[in-house]
């Protein structure tokens, strides 16, 4: 075979698209752009990204050092982020707090839900009992729907806190409470007019009551803690997943 110049194929312009949209992509999930982008990110008076432009490099030579963008505004567009719910008003052993969610970019609406409850009061029914300062801390991530995870934020502090073994038995009251809980959103859910609500929820819980601090999670939504400014990050919770060997011998012995 003889050696020929090989003239370079010109990409269609849906596969500079799909490169667009790779680079993109990356750019909403991490924060950074990959090496040599091909697109830059084009933010708003207040800092927000609104459209991203494609670097085009004009043919006529005169004109080669300006980048001639394509925008895409139309068809790719930056995740919105919700506000943060901030205090720093020193509330018992909690000094301050912060949340924040975001729906990501697959979706047009956030499935996660938040519950920060500070002090949690003592029911009527055991009013004559001690009962410690109590907090409560709940990250609930929805799939499928925000069903669940709206069911969550608003009763599953209520499931934990009227067991009778609360606050003494704390372990003892969360389990039952979560187990309680399934329990009744699946019956709601089987029953719902319409059909059956097929949407689910994973739970990061922090519970305080008096100077200690409880953390469950059910699924794979994490826990951690940070110290010594930041230099030095603990685990406090072990994610639920069929490839931890631990996670999966209690699903094949269930």
């Amino acid at each position: 075979m003889s050696q020929q110049e090989l003239t370079p194929i010109e990409p269609t312009d849906d596969e500079k698209k799909l490169k667009v949209q790779q680079q993109v992509f990356h750019h909403m999930k991490t924060g950074f752009l990959p090496d040599d982008p091909e697109v830059t990110p084009v933010q708003g008076q207040d800092g927000q990204v609104r459209q991203y432009l494609l670097n085009r490099t004009i043919d006529n030579p005169e004109e080669n050092e300006v980048m001639a963008p394509l925008v895409l505004s139309d068809t790719i567009k930056h995740t919105t982020v919700d506000r943060s719910k901030v205090s720093s008003k020193r509330n018992g052993i909690v000094r301050a707090y912060a949340a924040n969610t975001n729906k990501g970019i697959i979706r047009n609406y956030n499935e996660d839900r938040v519950s920060i409850i500070l002090n949690i009061l003592k029911p009527h029914s055991r009013k004559g009992e001690d009962w410690p300062k109590c907090s409560f801390f709940g990250v609930f991530d929805g799939h499928g729907g925000a069903a669940c995870a709206d069911y969550l934020r608003d009763n599953l502090h209520q499931f934990v806190i009227k067991e009778p073994s609360f606050p003494a038995n704390p372990e003892e009251a969360i389990i039952k409470g979560f187990e309680a809980a399934e329990k009744v959103f699946l019956e709601t859910a089987k029953n719902k007019q319409g059909g059956p609500e097929r949407s689910g929820s994973c739970a990061i819980v922090l519970l305080i009551i008096g100077d200690m601090c409880y953390v469950v999670n059910v699924g794979d939504s994490r826990a951690v803690l940070s110290y010594n400014q930041g230099k030095s990050v603990v685990p406090l919770s072990r994610d639920h997943k069929p490839s931890d060997p631990k996670e999966k011998k209690r699903l094949t012995d269930a």
